[in-house]
C-alpha cells in the first residue's frame, strides 16, 4: 500500500499511545464521488493540531479492532498504517483532509487523535464500483437458483453496502419469517445495480407485511392496533396512495370497514412500487364503494372521482349534488361487490345515463344543486340557514326595527342578540320575541356557528341516521361533519332534535372558531365542578373561559349537563365573532 507520512510523526505515534477519549468530539470519513478519495473530517477545539491516520482492517468483518499500535507496527514492513497527517482546526474548530486509497474494498479504522491526547475511531467501509457490481451478480446468481440461505447471510453481511438498512433484517428474524421473505425477494427477479436492489429490498418488505398482517375482526376505534401500526411501517416506505390512503382508509370509512378493506391487501401481487400503489389505491377505493353507506360513498367519489377514467371522470363532475347523491345511492343498494375499477367506471357511467334518460323525459336540462336551504324562520323557528348570508327577509327587516321586547329575561345577552341579528345570523320566534331563555337544539346551534363563521358547504354530505337529505339542516350538520366540527353522538346518529348541552356548545363552537382562524390561548377553567366537565370538554370550556367568554351559573358552577338557552348560544358565538 502506498502511504503518506507527515513530517509530525513523532508526535502522532506519541498521540497515539493515549488512552484518552472525547465524547464530545468527533471523526466522520466518507467517499462522496466513489472516486477511491475518502474523505476525514470533524471537529475539536479551534487552532488545535489533530493527528488523523487510516488503518486497512481487510474485507472480513473485524470481531475486535486493535486501537494502539507501536511506533515498530506502524512504521515496519508489514504495517497497517495507509494514511497519516497532521491538521489545524480552523477558527470553529473544523478540520478536513483527504487521500487516495489503493482501492482495497472493506473495513477502514480512521482515528483522529487531538495535541492534548484524545482520541476517536470511526470505521469506515469503503467498496470500490467494481467490487460492488461483483456482488451484485453473487446476489443475482443465488435468485436464480432460489438459494434461500445464501440470500439471508448475503443481506446480513452487506446490508450497510447496499444501503438497504437493518430494519427488515431483524424483523424479518424476530418473526421467523425470513423464508417468506426470500421468497418474495425470488419472485421479484434479479438485479442490476444497487438501487434496484434496495428497491427489491423494500418492495418484498411491503409484500409480506401485507400478506402476513394480523387483521383483527374489528379495529378498536382509537387504538394503535397492528394493523394500524402495519399501516404507519407502509406509509413511511413511500407506498401509501396520499389522501386516498390518508383521508380515506384513516378518516371516511368506519372500522368495519377498514377491517374489509385491510382484509383484501394480502392479495396484493406487484412487482414494483408503482405497481404496489396503484393496486392499494384500488383496493381502498373499490372495498369504500363495496361496503360504506351511500353518504361515504359520495364523499370518496368527490375526492378521488380521478383515478377513474377520464371520460367517467368528466361525466361525474358535470353532476350536480343532488344526481351525485342519487350515484351513490344506486351504488349502495347493489347487492353484488365491485372486484375491478373497470366494473365500477361500468356502473357509474349507467347511472349517469339514466339520469340524462330521466332528465330528457321530464323536459329538463337537470336537477337542482340539492342539499341547499332557503333563509328566514326554518321550522325550528329562529336560525336563518345558508351557505352564505343572503339579504333579509320583510320578516327579518320588521324584527330588526321593532326589536325584540322580552331580552329583559337575559338583559346579559341583549348587546350580542341584537347584534348577531342585525347580521341575520339569529332571528327571533316572532318579529318581536326573541325567546332568550327558551332550549335549542344540537342543530339549531351547529346553524347558528356554521353562519356566524361562513363555513357551509352546501356541496358537503353526510350518512347520519337522523339527518334526512330534505332537512332543513342537512347542509350544516354535512358541512360540520366533513370539517371535522362534529362527529355525531355516535357514528350513525347525530342527535338531532336533542337539546344541546353547555359544554357540547363550547365544543362546537370552539371547533368551528379555531377552524375559522380565531385562536384561544389553552387555559384551565376553575369552576367548583370542574370535574364533572367531560374530558372532550375540558380544552374547549377551558379556552371559552380563559377568554371570558363562558362564566359560571351561581356558586362558581358551569353546568356542563346542563341544556343550553338561546341566549347564551348568542352570547357565546358573539363574544367569539369579536375576537377575530
Amino acid at each position: 500500500m502506498k502511504k503518506r507520512i507527515s513530517w509530525l510523526i513523532v508526535s502522532a505515534m506519541i498521540l497515539g499511545n493515549s488512552a484518552v477519549y472525547a465524547s464530545e468530539r468527533f471523526v466522520n470519513a466518507s467517499c462522496p464521488n466513489n472516486d477511491y478519495v475518502i474523505v476525514v473530517e470533524g471537529k475539536n477545539k479551534a487552532n488545535h493540531m489533530i493527528s488523523v491516520r487510516s488503518i486497512y482492517l481487510g474485507e472480513d468483518y473485524p470481531e475486535e479492532i486493535q486501537e494502539t499500535y507501536s511506533e515498530e507496527e506502524l512504521l515496519g514492513e508489514n504495517s497497517p498504517l495507509e494514511f497519516l497527517d497532521i491538521v489545524i482546526t480552523d477558527a470553529d474548530g473544523n478540520f478536513s483532509t483527504s487521500y487516495k486509497t489503493d482501492g482495497d474494498s472493506g473495513y477502514y479504522l480512521i482515528t483522529a487523535i487531538s495535541e492534548d491526547g484524545a482520541k476517536q475511531n470511526k470505521l469506515f467501509e469503503y467498496y470500490d464500483p467494481n467490487y460492488i457490481n461483483e456482488k451484485i451478480r453473487e446476489f443475482s446468481g443465488f435468485i436464480q437458483e432460489s438459494k434461500e440461505q445464501e440470500i439471508f447471510e448475503f443481506l446480513e453481511r452487506y446490508d450497510e453496502v447496499f444501503e438497504i438498512g437493518n430494519d427488515y433484517y431483524f424483523e424479518m428474524k424476530a418473526e421467523e419469517c425470513f423464508s417468506g421473505f426470500a421468497e418474495k425477494l425470488i419472485s421479484l427477479g434479479t438485479v442490476a445495480d444497487k438501487t434496484a436492489l434496495a428497491t427489491n429490498i423494500r418492495v418484498a418488505t411491503v409484500l409480506l407485511k401485507l400478506a402476513n398482517a394480523e387483521i383483527p375482526e374489528m379495529v378498536q376505534s382509537g387504538v394503535l392496533t397492528e394493523t394500524e401500526q402495519m399501516l404507519k411501517d407502509i406509509e413511511s416506505l413511500g407506498f401509501s396512495g396520499d389522501t386516498l390512503f390518508e383521508k380515506t382508509l384513516s378518516e371516511t370509512v368506519t372500522d368495519e370497514t377498514r377491517v374489509k378493506i385491510l382484509k383484501d391487501f394480502g392479495t396484493v401481487n406487484a412487482k414494483t412500487e408503482v405497481q404496489i400503489k396503484e393496486q392499494i389505491d384500488e383496493k381502498i377505493l373499490l372495498g369504500a364503494i363495496n361496503y360504506s353507506t351511500w353518504g361515504k360513498i359520495q364523499t370518496v367519489l368527490n375526492d378521488h372521482i380521478n383515478l377513474l377514467s377520464k371520460d367517467v371522470n368528466t361525466a361525474y363532475d358535470q353532476l350536480t349534488n343532488s344526481q351525485k347523491s342519487k350515484v351513490a345511492k344506486s351504488l349502495a343498494d347493489r347487492t353484488e361487490i365491485f372486484e375491478s375499477l373497470s366494473g365500477l367506471e361500468t356502473a357509474i357511467k349507467k347511472e349517469i345515463n339514466d339520469l340524462k334518460e330521466s332528465n330528457q323525459n321530464k323536459g329538463s336540462s337537470g336537477g337542482g344543486g340539492g342539499g341547499s336551504s332557503a333563509g328566514g324562520y326554518s321550522s325550528g323557528g329562529y336560525v336563518a340557514i345558508g351557505a352564505t348570508p343572503s339579504a333579509p327577509s320583510v320578516k327579518e327587516q320588521e324584527a330588526k326595527a321593532e326589536g325584540f321586547s322580552d331580552l329583559a329575561q337575559a338583559s346579559w345577552a341583549k348587546e350580542a342578540i341584537e347584534a348577531l341579528a342585525e347580521k341575520g345570523i339569529v332571528s327571533g320566534k316572532s318579529k318581536t320575541q326573541f325567546a332568550p331563555n327558551d332550549e335549542i337544539t344540537r342543530e339549531e346551534f351547529l346553524a347558528i356557528v356554521l353562519r356566524a363563521f361562513q363555513l357551509i358547504d352546501a356541496s358537503a354530505t353526510c350518512d347520519f341516521e337522523d339527518v334526512s337529505e330534505d332537512a332543513w339542516y342537512y347542509s350544516t350538520v354535512a358541512s360540520a361533519y366533513h370539517k371535522g366540527i362534529t362527529k355525531g353522538m355516535t357514528e350513525t346518529v347525530f342527535g338531532s332534535g336533542m337539546k344541546i348541552t353547555r359544554q357540547d356548545m363550547c365544543v362546537l363552537a370552539y371547533k368551528a372558531a379555531e377552524l375559522a382562524g380565531t385562536r384561544l390561548s389553552a387555559a384551565e377553567s376553575e369552576f367548583s365542578d370542574q370535574a364533572e366537565i367531560a374530558a372532550y370538554a375540558k380544552t374547549a370550556v377551558g379556552a371559552m373561559y380563559g377568554a371570558e367568554i363562558v362564566g359560571g351559573m351561581g356558586d362558581n358552577r358551569f353546568a356542563p349537563q346542563e341544556t343550553a338557552t338561546r341566549a347564551q348560544a348568542a352570547k357565546i358565538i358573539y363574544g367569539l365573532l369579536n375576537l377575530q
